[in-house]
Formats: structure tokens, C-alpha cells, sequence
């Protein structure tokens, strides 16, 4: 889908709405075709989820559970297809780490995030995607 005429159209208009429209893409169409996608695929993995633990009440998604799936999506970098993939990978094992110091479970979380944004404003995996090839050149020689 990133790949296709769609998604070139939605990456246009991430990047500058404005731009997009001058050169004939319907940014409001394609908005609304982004939403009705994610809220299908949003849909089916929730009714795949209350299938798998067969009951689904509103305490289920508490405030640390938000926190935990935005803290996914910009530390492993938004607008990526591995980032999120990644973010998930560290941050569904950083609590078995810190399963012995639960109090200091969000301030770590807190932590990492601001490092993140400070120093990772696209996250972790488009900055490992500028410097691996750096670093790949100087093994090299």
C-alpha cells in the first residue's frame, strides 16, 4: 500500500498538504480514505482481541496502556513501517526488565522518551537508518 499511488498520495500530503493539493491530489479524499482503512484494520483487530480474551470492558485500556502505545509509536519513529514494529519490540520487554523496581517503571519510560525526542526527533529507526551507513563505511576500510 506505501508503495502504491495511494500511498505516495498519503506521504505527499504528511509531508506538505499544500504542496500536494497544487499538484492535484484530493488531500480531504485522501484523509478520509486513510481514516475508513485504519478504522477498518483497527475494527478487525479489536474484534480478533475480545474473541482472544472473550470479554472487553473500558478498564482494559487504562492510562498507562495509552501512554505505552503512543511512547511505541514516537520513540521507534512515526511515518515508518518498522518503527512501530521496533518501538514494540523494546517497549513490551522493558517492563519484564523493570518487573523488579515497578515504581520506577514511567519515570524510566519518561526518560527514554525525552532522550528520544531530543536527540531522535524521527525516532529510533530513521536514525539508525542515517547512521548504519556511516558506520558501515568505516568497517569497511
Amino acid at each position: 500500500l506505501v508503495n502504491s499511488h495511494i500511498g505516495r498520495a498519503w506521504i505527499a500530503i504528511r509531508e506538505n498538504e499544500d504542496l500536494a493539493e497544487s499538484v492535484g491530489i484530493k488531500a480531504y479524499a485522501y484523509k478520509i480514505m486513510a481514516f475508513a482503512i485504519s478504522a477498518f484494520i483497527v475494527g478487525l483487530t479489536g474484534s480478533f482481541y475480545a474473541h482472544y480474551v472473550t470479554f472487553i470492558s473500558p478498564e482494559m485500556f487504562n492510562f498507562f496502556y495509552v501512554i505505552n502505545m503512543l511512547v511505541i509509536l514516537i520513540a521507534g519513529g512515526k511515518g515508518t513501517i518498522m518503527g512501530p514494529i521496533i518501538g514494540a519490540l523494546i517497549f513490551t520487554a522493558l517492563p519484564e526488565y523493570l518487573r523488579g523496581a515497578q515504581a520506577y517503571r514511567m519515570p524510566v519510560y519518561a526518560v527514554i522518551l525525552l532522550v528520544v525526542v531530543i536527540f531522535m526527533p524521527k525516532g529510533i529507526v530513521p536514525m539508525v537508518g542515517n547512521i548504519a551507513p556511516r558506520f558501515m563505511k568505516k568497517i569497511r576500510r
